[in-house]
């Protein structure tokens, strides 16, 4: 048999006696009690009052629900309190039996038990208002701003929209001709990794990629949204900047003088060029040495002190030199190099640089790699003297020193202790052409040069554009020239074709 306790009892009367309200026939509002004027009183008049306990409502009633009520309820032999407790017409009932005098809902208590229970609850209209709107508009600040976004100025705008800007343009392509055509393209595979319509097509994640860079390659969902429709779109704003300037070009426009060139596809092979008559082109020809003070040959053995047994003799190792030691050479090419990668001979009399017999000279290019994609193209002339000492053309540049090539060995065509980067270097444009000028003058004093401490790093001064200092003058002060007499022997300088015809006043 289940037990019931008091404040169950209470709360189940509370119930029926609210559900049958209409059945007691009292003004609920005459029997309410209030605070009014400082006092607790029963009226109409001032402010319900609010029991914090149950025991305070139900004080004057708890005796008869005690003595009374409960004995009843525990005689009843059911699961729950609704049907221990129960109204029917207009009765309470208890286990089936009616409890009061009468049994009346309006009798229950000693002083009438809905008097301090249900005279204090209150019913509500949902959709009453409780407020004087006006009153709390004074008093309330009823706009919430921290609650709303607040519309952003004009140069807010702006400056968000860069700010995006700058964060969805993706990193800049490297460009190159990667497949030798002629045409540049970007590094491979840049669109995989940089593309977000590329990222759709192929379903990976997307939160790291950039704005579609051509308009050729954007989804659906990205129409009008490239980068290329962006510089398409800003050009219509900016025609007074892309104008041509309003000067006409007098200049000629220059027309070929010959009807083609000769192609050689591959480095190394060769084009002999001879007399038809004799046995040589003239390069060989035996040029007498004679040590009497004579012009030339005693300006000759001042810049050449190698040929005399040493420099305090007037005995000579040789008494004749093939022509091109004695009266120099210059040789001149137009080039156009059809990849990026090919070296070999441009030119070339003998081979100076061979283990047996070293003799000659030679007009040659090679390519550095220096990062799987910067290419840099050098040409260099190398020659072999009659007495073996070597000369070639490097020049002294920041960070490296001219260095004294006669007695120098090579490793695998290199000259040990000189930079690639000393060379003349041919910018990679396989679509121009270049005119290569290869010199040796044997009356530049290289030795003397060499001792030129201020300019050991000077490129101009090896090339014979800077005067000479003396050692023991302590002077480091510059002095152009056109021609110094100092500097290297051999010498190569290139010019594009663009930049000749532009000089010579010609429209490119």
């Amino acid at each position: 048999m289940p037990t019931f306790t008091r404040e169950q009892i209470i709360d189940r009367i509370t119930q029926l006696l609210i559900e049958n309200y209409d059945s007691l026939d009292i003004n609920i509002e005459d029997v309410r009690k209030r605070i009014n004027s400082g006092t607790i009183s029963t009226g109409p008049d001032g402010k319900p009052v609010f029991y914090q306990y149950d025991e305070k409502a139900y004080s004057d009633e708890l005796d008869w629900i005690t003595n009374t009520v409960m004995p009843e309820v525990s005689a009843c032999d059911v699961e729950t309190i609704e049907s221990c407790i129960d109204v029917n017409d207009g009765h309470l009932r208890i286990n089936g039996i009616s409890v009061g005098e009468d049994g009346s809902l309006t009798s229950l208590g000693t002083n009438g038990f809905w008097t301090n229970n249900i005279s204090q609850f209150l019913t509500f209209d949902q959709t009453t208002q409780q407020f004087d709107p006006e009153q709390a508009e004074e008093i309330l600040d009823t706009t919430i701003y921290e609650l709303l976004q607040q519309p952003l100025t004009r140069q807010e705008q702006i400056n968000q929209f860069f700010s995006d800007y700058g964060s969805l343009k993706g990193n800049i392509p490297s460009f190159d001709d990667y497949n030798y055509d002629g045409f540049i393209e970007p590094q491979e595979d840049y669109e995989d990794a940089h593309d977000i319509s590329e990222r759709h097509r192929k379903d990976v994640d997307d939160s790291d990629a950039s704005i579609t860079r051509l308009t050729e390659d954007v989804d659906d969902l990205n129409e009008n949204q490239s980068l290329q429709w962006l510089r398409d779109d800003l050009n219509l704003y900016l025609e007074d900047i892309d104008q041509e300037v309003g000067l006409d070009d007098e200049r000629p426009e220059y027309e070929e003088k010959s009807d083609g060139y000769l192609q050689i596809r591959h480095m190394n092979q060769a084009i002999i060029v001879r007399k038809e008559e004799g046995e040589n082109v003239g390069l060989a020809d035996e040029v007498p040495i004679i040590n009497d003070g004579s012009d030339p040959c005693a300006d000759f053995l001042d810049a050449n002190p190698e040929y005399l047994n040493s420099a305090n003799t007037d005995s000579l190792l040789v008494t004749s030199l093939p022509s091109y030691l004695v009266n120099g050479f210059t040789i001149t090419q137009w080039v156009r190099f059809k990849n990026k990668v090919s070296s070999g001979t441009l030119f070339n009399f003998g081979n100076p640089l061979r283990e047996v017999n070293p003799h000659g000279f030679m007009l040659d290019t090679f390519v550095i790699d220096e990062d799987t994609e910067n290419y840099k193209r050098y040409v260099r002339l190398v020659l072999r003297n009659g007495v073996g000492n070597l000369y070639d053309s490097h020049v002294g540049i920041s960070d490296y020193d001219r260095v004294d090539t006669i007695t120098l060995t090579t490793t695998s065509g290199y000259l040990e202790g000189v930079d690639p980067s000393q060379y003349t270097e041919i910018p990679v444009d396989l679509n121009e052409w270049y005119f290569i000028v290869a010199t040796f003058n044997p009356m530049i004093n290289e030795a003397i040069s060499l001792s030129d401490n201020f300019h050991l790093q000077n490129s101009d001064y090896w090339r014979g554009n800077v005067d000479h200092v003396d050692p023991s003058s302590n002077d480091s002060s510059l002095t152009y020239t056109h021609h110094s007499g100092f500097g290297a022997k051999c010498k190569v300088e290139v010019i594009s074709k663009t930049d000749l015809l532009r000089a010579r006043g010609y429209k490119v």
